[in-house]
């Protein structure tokens, strides 16, 4: 049942509302602008405390602890109404929550966060929903590349700047591959380059695209940096060190909230894909199918054995520290310990 009190936008809808809502305000000449009318659902919940979350990219399987945390009544049970908004390129969610546009963030990579405490921009990681990270090679069965190794005298699109970028150096330097011998190439999101045979592999996200690919009747191979050692935070929810200091009880209630939407979709992630359909007026990135599959991939990614959902070891945010100190793409020396806190995960809950 959808809960009035909450509401989650995409860019694509929001936009659309947005422009019918002008045409009919001038079509009945209104005197009044667009956007100037408050959300009905805003006002049906008095008393409620209201947060906006900045999502690292749009509403699809990566948010849908958040989605299910506001149908389900969670955020509603520990009085907050929780307004849900897409990032993206020009919608960066560390620049927009350091700035006061919004009071929790989500990145899809921990590693943001760390450069970020390089430029003394005060945020902070308060869950870590996907501690086996996310970031991988991928490639085609029958490509002849299996291994690292077989990078060699390959083509590779890489996500420059991003944190692929930062683990797929990282394993070639822990494999002895000199990345001086891979054809690299600028990889624009797009995964037809590697379906035609212009490239032969990409730096991604194993609990995403490889679905993708099998939906067009491919066989992917994956190269997990994972299993060779690489550790990493993939989506990682934030804040800044100033909510953490004035108003903690919100940042507790507001991850414990997100830490059952969380368990519930990764127990039901049908029901939760659903829930995300629904939220979205039926349309997703990508079909149902492929959205599910990269939902229960994530679940794979999230439990640390004997830790709560949402715990963090300080020895992987080092690890990472060290890593991007070697890459050369830290401004400052970074105090691990400045970068994350467990305090909201281990404080039992919901």
């Amino acid at each position: 049942m959808r809960i009035p009190s909450m509401r989650i936008r995409s860019k694509t809808t929001a936009f659309w509302i947005a422009t019918l809502s002008c045409v009919l305000v001038a079509a009945m000449g209104l005197l009044v602008g667009c956007g100037g009318k408050r959300s009905p659902d805003r006002e049906r919940s008095p008393g409620m405390e209201k947060v906006t979350l900045r999502l690292s990219w749009l509403i699809d399987a990566s948010a849908a602890g958040y989605v299910v945390a506001i149908e389900k009544g969670f955020y509603e049970k520990v009085g907050l109404n929780v307004d849900v908004q897409p990032g993206g390129i020009d919608l960066p969610p560390v620049k927009l929550i350091a700035s006061g546009s919004g009071e929790f963030g989500q990145e899809s990579g921990g590693e943001t966060l760390v450069i970020a405490r390089s430029k003394h921009i005060p945020v902070k990681a308060i869950a870590g929903w996907q501690p086996g990270g996310a970031p991988a090679i991928i490639t085609l069965a029958g490509r002849g590349i299996r291994t690292p190794q077989d990078l060699a005298g390959k083509r590779v699109a890489v996500g420059y700047g991003k944190p692929v970028e930062y683990v797929y150096q990282a394993l070639l330097e822990r494999e002895g591959v000199d990345r001086k011998t891979i054809q690299e190439s600028v990889f624009k999101f797009d995964i037809t380059p590697l379906l035609d045979g212009r490239i032969d592999a990409f730096t991604g996200f194993k609990v995403n695209q490889p679905f993708v690919i099998e939906s067009k009747g491919f066989k992917p191979f994956v190269i997990d940096p994972h299993e060779y050692g690489i550790r990493t935070f993939g989506i990682t929810l934030f804040t800044t060190d100033k909510l953490i200091e004035k108003n903690p009880d919100l940042v507790q209630r507001f991850v414990l909230a997100s830490r059952s939407g969380w368990q519930y979709a990764f127990d039901h992630p049908e029901e939760a894909i659903d829930l995300c359909l629904a939220a979205q007026g039926g349309a997703l990135q990508y079909d149902r199918e492929i959205e599910v599959k990269k939902l229960k991939a994530f679940g794979h990614t999230a439990p640390t054995p004997g830790k709560p959902l949402g715990w963090m070891d300080q020895a992987i945010w080092a690890e990472m520290t060290s890593r991007l100190q070697k890459c050369g793409v830290l401004e400052s020396p970074v105090d691990p310990l400045t970068i994350f806190t467990n305090r909201f995960v281990e404080s039992g809950g919901m």
